[in-house]
């Protein structure tokens, strides 16, 4: 345990026991990374005997996210229900103030923002943890939770383990030390069964129709692939789909998109670790949306709402376009970064 993480423990132990109502924001469609996340700051404060809610805006869609929200005790809730005039304090997990991702009013400040995507301007006004070196933002939270001197629930731990598991694609994908030694200190903690429920959920037919649309609408560019799924209910089923595109054989650089009444949901995904990936779609993105993620996988959206459906076609065209011209000189400058570190 490092003496900065002994320091910043007491800070969030200090703000947390001072609120009076304690809202923990989750990122607008929360995926297991942020939802464990929440669950861990929540934990924190039950332990201190603080009235805590978790909370999220837009929907829960993916199934095994739906499932995970369910079998835990804990009660998160939708923003729809909620005033954030009755929270005194606010933390923000796996987002930050003003990234466009989360339901954050712009008149309200975050007290606490413990987040490991790379740093966006507006920080925790008591806590600010933005580490863009660290695996998952769960484990981030745990570590809290751990020099703190609280335990965990058999829930808790499969929460962790499931969402560690979903953010480095089964410790495959940008997966740090630290991630590794939580998953190795959790897992005899978790509950296997429920785990194995919340990783093999059932589907609604909508999944299986969007999952045809994203199929009959891809092609591929050598070891490029790309599919626009149309309008989806929810867009959680976008980066679903880009994982698994990226699965086909020969190819190491996917995008998948689809579209909502008022945005175009972008999902880029790629095998190569130095990809930068979240620059790159900041960069295709622009000012017509928000973007942000990490080197393999990235994720934004573009507004809809000043667009003909002409513009709408000329725009989905372009991404496609916009994202083989920048991953090819993504590819470009790994492979001479790669020769030069071999010379």
């Amino acid at each position: 345990m490092t003496f900065q993480l002994e320091e910043q423990s007491q800070i969030l132990a200090t703000a947390i026991r001072s609120s009076k109502k304690f809202l923990i924001l989750l990122h607008d469609n929360p995926d297991p990374d942020c939802i464990a996340s929440g669950l861990i700051l929540a934990k924190i404060a039950q332990m201190m005997w603080v009235d805590a809610t978790v909370a999220y805006g837009g929907h829960l869609g993916r199934s095994e996210n739906i499932k995970l929200v369910q079998t835990m005790k804990s009660h998160i809730c939708n923003l729809k229900k909620l005033n954030f005039d009755d929270y005194d304090c606010i933390a923000m997990v796996d987002s930050q103030p003003g990234t466009g991702n989360n339901s954050l009013p712009e008149n309200r400040s975050a007290e606490i923002v413990i987040d490991h995507h790379p740093h966006f301007g507006e920080k925790g006004t008591i806590l600010n943890d933005i580490r863009e070196d660290a695996g998952c933002t769960t484990v981030m939270a745990y570590n809290y939770l751990k020099a703190l001197g609280f335990e965990l629930d058999k829930n808790l731990a499969t929460a962790i383990i499931y969402a560690i598991i979903t953010e480095t694609q089964d410790l495959g994908r940008e997966t740090t030390e630290e991630d590794l030694n939580a998953y190795l200190e959790i897992f005899p903690y978790a509950n296997l069964p429920l785990l194995s429920k919340i990783r093999h959920p059932k589907r609604p037919h909508t999944y299986f129709k969007d999952l045809k649309n994203a199929l009959n609408n891809l092609y591929s560019e050598g070891t490029f692939v790309f599919s626009h799924v149309g309008e989806v209910n929810v867009t959680d089923i976008v980066p679903e789909i880009c994982d698994l595109i990226l699965e086909m054989e020969g190819i190491e650089w996917a995008l998948c998109s689809g579209h909502t009444n008022d945005r175009i949901a972008i999902s880029i995904r790629t095998n190569h670790e130095d990809a930068k990936l979240g620059h790159i779609l900041k960069k295709i993105v622009g000012k017509k949306g928000k973007a942000g993620g990490h080197g393999m996988m990235a994720g934004g959206f573009i507004y809809l709402d000043e667009f003909s459906d002409e513009e709408y076609d000329q725009i989905v065209n372009e991404l496609s376009m916009d994202f083989l011209k920048e991953a090819i000189q993504g590819k470009k400058n790994i492979t001479e970064t790669t020769i030069k570190s071999d010379i």
